[in-house]
């Protein structure tokens, strides 16, 4: 990586920290960043990554990041009220 490429990640970086509005966040951030228990940068990377379980288990990944699934009344009645006439093929071609 270049010096360029490099001072423009970090620019990159900085502004969209300066965009954060919420403690909590910027909070997290600092300990992410500026672990105190630790003097060598190069743990961060060990801090951020998180170990790819063996097996995928589906269920278990609903219950953890809440997924409820669709509301199927309400998905109709909102198909219902936009009342799209035009063929599949031709919507899809319009994308």
């Amino acid at each position: 990586m270049t010096n360029q490429s490099i001072d423009t990640l970090k620019i990159s970086l900085i502004s969209r920290i300066s965009a954060l509005s919420s403690e909590d966040m910027l909070r997290q951030l600092e300990q992410i960043l500026m672990p105190r228990e630790s003097a060598n940068p190069s743990d961060i990377l060990f801090r951020l990554a998180r170990p790819m379980p063996k097996k995928l288990d589906i269920d278990a990944l609903i219950l953890k990041q809440g997924f409820k699934g669709v509301n199927r009344p309400k998905f109709d009645q909102l198909v219902k009220k936009i009342n799209i006439q035009e063929p599949l093929d031709q919507l899809l071609a319009a994308i």
